[in-house]
């Protein structure tokens, strides 16, 4: 709950009040499926998406037409960028209909191949994470090497950002967005259903991962004109998730069951002490120091605050044997937020301690915080975190 002693009551009601907080709110509050569906965050679903648009005998009816689109486009861009690359004539010229799209083929987000004109193109997608290990040069070589001909390398960021490879296009989600403008002003013949699904994620392109224009616009003038009420409000809220984060790092030494691998002041990091007898630490030694592969998180977000369980990078075949397993366990013990196992970081179980609106009502600095929030912690200690360490030698039964 925003306390209103530090910034003068008026100036709140005239944030209220403004017409482009309105505006704003209009905007970012209108429903899209990719959201209510949880894509915005999944970097995965995103090339998911991207490979099914750019697949010309998938369902959506519209053939090579965006592949087409795609290509051309990073023809342009290839010879602005002074980077060897098919013409745009040739792209135009050639039937991609028999086109092959192949996804993780080596790691590799999205494989663009065909074969009757000896053409590959590399698609490393990066929407929250960043590239690491030199793997762009590594798919590059790779590709190079199993399919030689043509080809093209792509490295797409929200902003466009610079590849560590030369070869690399540099392409943002602002130009993905702009191709579906495209493709949906040239394609009369798209079913509704598709438009319809291309425009809700033209929505979360320009919502969530580059932030359209009005967005930003809007933004920046409610800022300008209510600068210091603004700030207090968020003031108060990293005050609370500060709070919240302290007394998490405080309970769990507490707790002779719990162990703290990390405390920062935006997360912490912890495990049961049973974890280290059931999971051997083959981690990579790039996210946990201790190589701990199974760790908890507890994160507190102006919305929510929530202990998640991650498995994180390492061993390739003991990060399969938990993920598979704790799928085939299921609800009750763990809840599996993907559909299969990402190269980096799974998340397997997840508790909403407070909620959006109990996030909004508390107080960081009083009783009442406290008193919830190791209530809300000993329950998960007492009955969820038993059932998921009962559940963590049946991951290696058999091996």
């Amino acid at each position: 709950m925003i306390r209103i002693n530090s910034v003068d009551e008026q100036e709140l009601n005239s944030l209220v009040e403004d017409p482009n907080l309105a505006e704003l709110e209009e905007i970012i509050s209108k429903f899209n499926m990719f959201e209510a569906l949880g894509i915005v965050d999944a970097e995965l679903k995103h090339s998911r998406f991207l490979g099914w648009l750019l697949n010309p005998s998938q369902t959506h009816s519209i053939g090579d037409e965006f592949l087409k689109i795609f290509l051309k486009w990073m023809s342009k861009i290839a010879n602005a960028q002074k980077i060897a690359a098919p013409s745009v004539v040739e792209f135009d010229s050639w039937d991609l209909t028999e086109t092959d799209i192949r996804r993780e083929w080596h790691n590799i987000d999205i494989l663009i191949r065909n074969s009757t004109y000896k053409f590959s193109c590399v698609v490393e997608n990066k929407v929250w994470t960043k590239e690491h290990d030199n793997q762009l040069a590594k798919y590059r070589e790779t590709v190079e090497r199993s399919f030689p001909g043509k080809s093209m390398f792509v490295f797409l960021t929200p902003a466009g950002e610079k590849p560590s490879d030369p070869n690399y296009i540099s392409l943002s989600y602002s130009e993905i967005r702009d191709m579906i403008i495209v493709l949906l002003q040239r394609e009369k013949d798209i079913s509704d259903d598709v438009a319809t699904l291309l425009n809700h994620y033209k929505m979360t392109i320009e919502r969530d991962i580059t932030q359209g224009d009005r967005i930003k616009e809007l933004s920046r003038m409610i800022y300008r004109t209510h600068r210091k009420a603004l700030e207090t409000i968020m003031q108060e809220a990293d005050s609370l998730q500060n709070a919240i984060l302290t007394m998490v790092a405080a309970l769990i030494p507490e707790n002779n069951e719990l162990l703290l691998e990390q405390s920062s002041p935006s997360i912490v990091r912890f495990i049961a002490k049973k974890f280290d007898d059931l999971v051997p630490k083959s981690g990579s030694g790039q996210w946990m120091k201790s190589r701990r592969m199974l760790v908890f998180e507890f994160k507190a977000l102006p919305n929510r605050s929530a202990i998640h369980l991650y498995i994180g990078p390492g061993d390739g075949n003991i990060r399969n044997r938990i993920f598979e397993a704790a799928k085939k366990v299921g609800k009750g013990t763990f809840n599996v937020m993907a559909p299969s196992l990402y190269r980096e970081y799974n998340e397997i179980y997840r508790k909403v301690i407070f909620d959006e609106k109990s996030m909004h009502d508390l107080e960081p600095e009083s009783d009442e915080l406290e008193a919830l929030l190791r209530r809300e912690f000993d329950s998960f200690v007492k009955v969820d975190l038993q059932k998921i360490i009962g559940a963590i030698p049946s991951l290696f039964e058999g091996h």
